[in-house]
């Protein structure tokens, strides 16, 4: 029984994540009017990073790669993971009301 309560409110949380990550990441950016990074190259903070050659580029971009990806998703990043959010939630709302139509 609770399974089966768990399903049918699970829009709810799917549209209470998309809430938490817009308001604790993306609008903050939006009020204080920041920059948003959407240049993924912008992200990697080595120096000349991007000019050197062979095994050196290679082992500076693996170690330097954790770091940009976590600044990205910080910055921009998050919007996609909103509009995620909010299609499980619309996609879970959907299948509740054609299941109810069905009954």
């Amino acid at each position: 029984m609770k399974k089966r309560e768990s399903k049918k409110n699970s829009y709810r949380v799917w549209f209470g994540m998309a809430l938490m990550f817009f308001l604790l990441y993306t609008l903050p950016m939006i009020l204080h009017f920041k920059k948003f990074n959407v240049d993924f190259r912008s992200c990697f903070y080595t120096p000349e990073l991007f000019s050197k050659n062979g095994i050196i580029f290679l082992r500076a971009f693996v170690f330097e790669l954790p770091f940009a990806v976590v600044r990205w998703t910080v910055n921009i990043g998050m919007i996609p993971l909103v509009v995620i959010c909010l299609l499980g939630g619309i996609i879970c709302l959907t299948r509740k009301r054609i299941n109810k139509e069905k009954s």
